[in-house]
């Protein structure tokens, strides 16, 4: 059944509303995390400064996984932000054409089977998670270009909250055994 205009702008619409709501989710998790990891090491620092080997052990075990969500979440969020620049920049392209131009287009998903780590020779491109499962190839192949471009901001975000993570640690090291 050919695809009409109209529906393939609708279903990048409705993709890039739906991974704007679960991109902003992931960063919303990430800034939480870091509040939780604050009102930690302070209760840590009140509580067992008589006991610093115990108070360290547990601001650095507290720092690693605070660190590792942060990463996750943040790669996550990428992923999202790729996907959302794809849907736009393909509505753009596509808005002014007529139905015609999609029937060239490669709207075939992958099947549904466990991840492998092969590339496929079309599309580079592979986020982790659900995106090379459920995503036609030509939205794949679309954040595979959209993969560095207006991502700035983003990374200089994500390198102040690893920032203030482990100059919090520093810091409440440094006052536990000082």
């Amino acid at each position: 059944m050919p695809v009409t205009k109209e529906e393939f702008i609708k279903y990048l619409s409705d993709t890039a509303s739906r991974e704007t709501s679960y991109h902003n989710h992931k960063e919303t998790i990430a800034w939480a995390a870091i509040l939780l990891y604050f009102f930690l090491v302070v209760e840590v620092v009140k509580g067992i400064c008589s006991r610093p080997a115990l108070a360290t052990g547990i601001i650095v075990g507290a720092t690693i996984v605070v660190l590792c969500v942060l990463s996750i979440q943040y790669r996550l969020r990428k992923d999202a932000a790729n996907l959302i620049g794809a849907c736009f920049w393909l509505i753009a392209r596509y808005l002014p054409e007529d139905d015609a131009v999609l029937q060239n287009l490669d709207l075939s998903v992958s099947p549904l089977q466990k991840e492998e780590k092969t590339k496929s020779p079309k599309c580079s491109y592979r986020p982790t998670g659900h995106y090379p499962f459920v995503l036609p190839k030509v939205l794949l192949e679309t954040m595979e270009k959209t993969i560095e471009i207006g991502h700035g901001p983003r990374i200089f975000l994500e390198w102040i909250s690893y920032l203030l993570v482990i100059v919090s640690a520093i810091i409440s090291v440094i006052i536990i055994w000082w």
